[in-house]
Formats: structure tokens, C-alpha cells, sequence
């Protein structure tokens, strides 16, 4: 398991505990953790005595290591909206492009921050960056700090801890799911194992919808009985389109799009794809329809 998180969980203690486990054998995750503080590191004795000292901080220490390659990817635009006297207006903190990140990983040693009362050791970690090279004027560099117990001491290792980093937004999509669409905070269940099987139930829930989500992007022309029942997108194609459905199931994208209507998505140009809550919300209604669709089948067949 990889213990993944964002800078709020940059704290001294989570390193301390992973390694004061690692000796006894006591069971340990691997962590890889956004950097916040660019905390001062601990020194060899004599390295005043070498031609180059380093560096006392992680970020300056990283400005020093060599790059071990790049990497490119495509950003899309990010807006912010404005209130004005003229009504509101979008204005872009960041435009389309594909950026380019020179990585560097060095391992370094932490110097334990100072706790009243409380020694903490030393910790030895990875620091991982990737740094924007050339980004358009007036806008902010696309830079990561990652602090990790993972190796890192190859280009490969490295752009890996990118990878899984990444992997975090998909995991804050599926606690939304599971929050604001299974609603799990407002169960009035009151003792631990009712309330741990409910949220294993809907932990299934909320990785069916991203799961659905995923494979219309990633697998457009599928058919949609990949994941949908006979009586889901025979209702659905009924209501959305009248008369019977047809004798082959349609693409996956159509019927996620179809879906997706029920919730609320447009479906225009510049709509993209379905979003989760379109479909948590348009799923719920399917249900409904496969279910009143299996009732009347008797009438079908007599009609």
C-alpha cells in the first residue's frame, strides 16, 4: 500500500513513525507526499571541508542535483471567475499547452524539527521534483515537490512517483462520490460494524460510477452491455429515444451520455465528457427505470 497525499500532509511525524516501524518489522505503508515546508536537512560534520558545502534546505539542495530527464504532457486551460461591476467574467490563470518538466530526485536526511518535550530522530527520504521548463509569460511555472521513502535514484523511479502523485485527483473524485453521491455521511447507522459494511456497499457504489465514467472516455466504441444490464439500456433508450429499442446495444459512449442527460449533462460542444455527478445522479434514475422495465415485460410480450 502507498500512502498518498496532498502538502497538508507534509508532517514531520508521519516520516518519524514510518521509520521508528521499519526496525521492529511492525506493519508499514509506503507514503509519497506532496512537499509544503522546504525544511532544513541535516549535514555531514566535515562538509565544510569540501570544495562544494551543501546546501542546508531540500529546495536549494534540489537546484544543485543533475536533471535525469524530461517529461511532457498537455494541460488544459484553468479558469477563475471574477466579480465585477459589469457581472462576473472568466478570466485564464492558465492557458492550454503542453509543458515540459526537467525531473530531479536526491536523497537528503531531515533535520527533526524542534517539539517541546519530545525528541524526533532524523529521517532519511527521497526528494522527487519536476520543474516547468520555459512557461508562458506572466503565468506560474507547473512545479511538484515530492517527498517519498520510495528509491528514487533513477529517471524511471522518479517519473513513477509522478505517475502514482497524479493517481491523487482520481482519489479525491471517488471520496466525492462516495460523500456528496452515496450521501455516506448522513447514514444514521450508530455502531462500527453496521457502519462498516455500509461503507464497503457503497465503496463498490462509487467505484462503479468512476469505472463507468473512465471506460466511455478511454473506450468509446464498446458496447455498452460491458457494464450495463439488458433492461438498463433498453429503458433508457426508450425514454431518450421512443418506439422499441434496437435489436444490437448501443455504444458505451452514447449510453453514458444518455445516462448522464438524466442527471443534468447538456451534451454540447464544449461540455467534454460526462462528469461523476451527472452520472451518480443519472445511474440513480436508470435503476429505477430497469427496475418498472423488468415489471411490465409482461405486458410487452402480450401487447
Amino acid at each position: 500500500m502507498i500512502f498518498c497525499a496532498d502538502r497538508e500532509a507534509d508532517i514531520y511525524e508521519i516520516f518519524a513513525e514510518y521509520q521508528s516501524r521499519l526496525s521492529p518489522g511492525e506493519p508499514v505503508a509506503d507514503w509519497l507526499i506532496r512537499s509544503k515546508e522546504n525544511r532544513c536537512l541535516e549535514l555531514p560534520e566535515n562538509q565544510e571541508q569540501t570544495p562544494q558545502p551543501l546546501p542546508g534546505k531540500i529546495r536549494q539542495q534540489l537546484e544543485q542535483s543533475p536533471v535525469l530527464g524530461t517529461v511532457s504532457f498537455e494541460v488544459a486551460a484553468k479558469h477563475q471567475l471574477k466579480k465585477g461591476k459589469g457581472g462576473n467574467r472568466r478570466k485564464v490563470t492558465r492557458s492550454k499547452r503542453v509543458v515540459t518538466q526537467q525531473i530531479r530526485a536526491v536523497q537528503v536526511t531531515l533535520k527533526p524539527p524542534y517539539r517541546k518535550g519530545h525528541k524526533l530522530p532524523p529521517v532519511q527520504i527521497w526528494v522527487v521534483q519536476a520543474q516547468e521548463v520555459d512557461p508562458p509569460a506572466a503565468e506560474e511555472p507547473i512545479q511538484w515537490i515530492l517527498l517519498t521513502n520510495l528509491d528514487c535514484s533513477d529517471f524511471n523511479k522518479a517519473r513513477q512517483m509522478l505517475e502514482l502523485y497524479v493517481c491523487r485527483w482520481e482519489i479525491e473524485v471517488f471520496h466525492r462520490v462516495l460523500k456528496t453521491g452515496c450521501r455516506i455521511e448522513e447514514l444514521q447507522l450508530r455502531t462500527r460494524e453496521p457502519i462498516k459494511l455500509a461503507i464497503l456497499l457503497y465503496m463498490i457504489v462509487a467505484w462503479r460510477v468512476l469505472y463507468i465514467m473512465h471506460l466511455g472516455r478511454e473506450c468509446p466504441d464498446l458496447p455498452c452491455s460491458v457494464v450495463f444490464e439488458e433492461a438498463e439500456w433498453h429503458s433508457s433508450w426508450v425514454i431518450i429515444q421512443g418506439g422499441s429499442p434496437p435489436p444490437n446495444p448501443p455504444s458505451l459512449n452514447e449510453m453514458v451520455r444518455m445516462v448522464a442527460s438524466f442527471g443534468g449533462f447538456l451534451g454540447r460542444k464544449r461540455d467534454g465528457h460526462p462528469g461523476a455527478q451527472t452520472l451518480w445522479t443519472g445511474l440513480s434514475r436508470v435503476l429505477d427505470f430497469a427496475f418498472c422495465w423488468t415489471q411490465t415485460a409482461h405486458l410487452r410480450s402480450s401487447a
